[in-house]
């Protein structure tokens, strides 16, 4: 069974047509205002990429068609890989509110950081990760005697941190996923009048979770079809 049954929500493109035809300044102006304001600045990961997308602009000019044309495919299946890491997310999330047994509910929120990443394994996101690492750092090695130092800090960083592989999502996950088994041990300690209150405030947070990582999800697409469309 395809566990990504939902279809993508791409990036709507209306009004970046001309984009690839202006200047790198103007450019990278309106990949600035367009992603820096939409990024969300709870999860660093969509930080990171954001300031490599920004680099990656800052660099075309020394770049020839081969290297565009590769990390324009890295680029996209950067945005591949991200999306389907935080789909997983989302669906773990999801599977939690739609359960109806009590016991079911506490298994699910206790075994969240392992049962994320055994799907993580279990759909080849960590292996493709790191194939993606070695690939993005071949291409970073063919330019960056040509470029300046200051303008790939941000894809260096990002590049280092895709080598983690699955941890590369997981640290960022942490923090969301670490609630979840507090939550559990929370309603296990507490009064059998007030389980209920804290079954609600787990619904809560999952759904609030859900919401950060639909944006992250978003954004992420953004901001790599922003840069893309300025190649």
């Amino acid at each position: 069974m395809n566990i990504f049954k939902s279809q993508p929500r791409w990036f709507d493109k209306s009004g970046w047509s001309s984009l690839s035809s202006v200047n790198t300044v103007a450019g990278l102006n309106v990949l600035q205002n367009l992603i820096g304001k939409h990024m969300p600045t709870d999860i660093k990961l969509f930080s990171d990429l954001k300031d490599a997308c920004i680099d990656i602009v800052k660099v075309l000019p020394s770049l020839n068609n081969t290297q565009r044309r590769e990390i324009r495919d890295i680029l996209l299946q950067l945005k591949r890989d991200l999306t389907d890491s935080i789909v997983l997310a989302e669906q773990y999330l999801n599977s939690i509110r739609r359960s109806t047994r009590e016991n079911d509910i506490l298994q699910q929120m206790y075994d969240a950081p392992s049962r994320l990443l055994q799907a993580y394994n279990e759909f080849k996101i960590c292996a493709a990760l790191y194939h993606l690492h070695d690939r993005f750092d071949q291409w970073f090695s063919s330019v960056k005697a040509t470029v300046k130092v200051q303008n790939v800090r941000a894809i260096r960083a990002l590049i280092t941190r895709i080598a983690d592989g699955e941890q590369f999502v997981m640290q960022e996950l942490e923090t969301l996923l670490r609630a979840l088994p507090t939550y559990a041990q929370e309603y296990e300690d507490a009064a059998q009048g007030n389980k209920g209150t804290v079954l609600e405030n787990a619904q809560s947070y999952i759904k609030e979770s859900l919401a950060l990582l639909r944006k992250a999800e978003t954004t992420t697409k953004t901001a790599i079809n922003a840069a893309i469309a300025l190649m």
